[in-house]
């Protein structure tokens, strides 16, 4: 039992190190419809404050998004992040963020295509969201599985030894314990015994040695 510990002890430590990259990838999520919301706001009312709130919700985002990848290095979700990385490039380059008129209506294409980059930096973001709470399952299940495999090993070792002591040891001892019995009965008929073939070709090579 003792040695299950170090494969439980893993499998907790993945599910914890699963648990922060998923606080991670929700801060990021949340902090991208924070910028949506401001997004929106402008596009409707276009005053300044809401674009400068957009502006800042996107340095989270992107902050957030290289603290996830400083943290843990290689992220295990490599697709849905150079789909995020893409989208928060094309959504900071939106001529809405960089226009020195900025607090003017931009007319219906613009705003078309702020929307679409907006859409697709969300859905984005929701992937990686999904794949890391797969992950997160997938370590939990596996947190389970290992010890329960790993016990199941062990089990069957027990039972395998304790086959081999008893067909090696314990019924040689009962025949030479009922051989007692009968020798202290008096009974001094020969005892059969059935041993295998290449102990009795040994016997027989003997026997032969014996009488040249």
């Amino acid at each position: 039992m003792l040695l299950n510990f170090p494969v439980l002890y893993l499998g907790v430590t993945n599910v914890n190190k699963g648990i922060r990259h998923l606080e991670l990838t929700e801060d990021l999520y949340n902090t991208i419809l924070e910028m949506r919301r401001y997004e929106k706001n402008f596009l409707l009312y276009h005053n300044k404050e809401s674009l400068e709130s957009t502006k800042y919700y996107l340095g989270l985002a992107g902050n957030s998004f290289s603290k996830k990848l400083t943290y843990f290095g290689k992220s295990r979700s490599q697709i849905e992040c150079i789909q995020l990385k893409k989208g928060l490039k094309e959504y900071a380059a939106l001529e809405m963020l960089n226009s020195t008129q900025a607090t003017s209506s931009p007319d219906r294409a613009a705003q078309e295509e702020i929307r679409s980059v907006g859409k697709q930096l969300v859905n984005a973001a929701e992937a990686l969201l999904k794949a890391e709470r797969g992950h997160i399952a997938n370590e939990a299940k596996n947190a389970l599985r290992w010890p329960l495999v790993f016990m199941g090993a062990m089990f069957f070792l027990f039972i395998t030894g304790a086959r081999l002591i008893i067909k090696k040891v314990v019924r040689p001892l009962a025949k030479i314990e009922r051989a007692t019995e009968k020798v202290a009965l008096g009974d001094f008929s020969p005892i059969s015994h059935m041993g295998s073939d290449q102990s009795q070709r040994s016997e027989e090579h003997t026997s032969e040695l014996q009488s040249h």
